[in-house]
């Protein structure tokens, strides 16, 4: 699946609501699979970082939970319009 694909599950899932206590997050899931393209396709996952860490902080804390240092690593080079 390309990280477009996933992107665009998530976005359908998200804000959504938490899962039940001890239940696997579906949003969870989604935005970890997300962040293993954070290396690979930064200028596809810093729009979707961007856009739903802003929402609420649940969100937000999900949002740069997959992968901080990879996150952090990267050598970002996007412009905003």
């Amino acid at each position: 699946m390309s990280v477009s694909e996933l992107i665009r599950d998530a976005e359908a899932i998200l804000p959504g609501t938490p899962a039940p206590e001890g239940a696997d997050d579906p949003r969870w899931q989604a935005i970890i699979a997300i962040g293993e393209y954070i290396e690979t396709h930064p200028e596809d996952v810093w729009p979707f970082v961007a856009r739903w860490g802003a929402v609420e902080p649940t969100l937000r804390k999900i949002s740069v939970t997959p992968s901080p240092p990879a996150f952090l690593s990267t050598s970002w080079s996007i412009t905003s319009n």
